[in-house]
């Protein structure tokens, strides 16, 4: 589990500028007909947050596949906008099992999440915890 701290600082701004790209980058692709997300090659980390990984996949496995997912996934500012329904084909569970697996990340603090147009068919953004991962740059 993770506390609230200033390497987790702003989350707020990350889900805000993660959203204002999301929003440039689906009127690029309107405009082009494609849309291309830049993760990287590789993502790192924190030794502690291995041994917490551990504990979470004690806990709650589902939630523990879903971060190493989520974590596989994310761009470059730590990010992934994706709908709870393609996180589940994903990792083969029902979308509810997904939500349920996001509250436990988010109540312990792994991640934080954004909603990204209606709540009723929109998408989330999933801003992952500084201080668990990072991605290249």
């Amino acid at each position: 589990m993770f506390s609230h701290n200033r390497d987790f600082k702003c989350a707020a701004c990350t889900l805000h500028s993660a959203a204002r790209t999301f929003r440039i980058a689906v009127k690029h692709a309107n405009s082009a007909g494609v849309h291309t997300v830049s993760k990287g090659t590789w993502v790192q980390t924190e030794r502690a947050a291995h041994e917490s990984w551990d504990l979470l996949i004690k806990k709650n496995p589902t939630a523990a596949r879903l971060m190493h997912r989520i974590v596989s996934q994310m761009d470059k500012r730590g990010a992934l906008i994706v709908s709870q329904k393609t996180l589940a084909e994903m990792i083969g569970v029902h979308r509810n099992t997904v939500g349920k697996a996001i509250r436990v990340l988010e109540n312990d603090n792994w991640l934080e999440t954004v909603q990204i147009g209606a709540a009723s068919g929109g998408v989330k953004c999933y801003v992952v915890n500084r201080r668990v991962a990072w991605a290249d740059k």
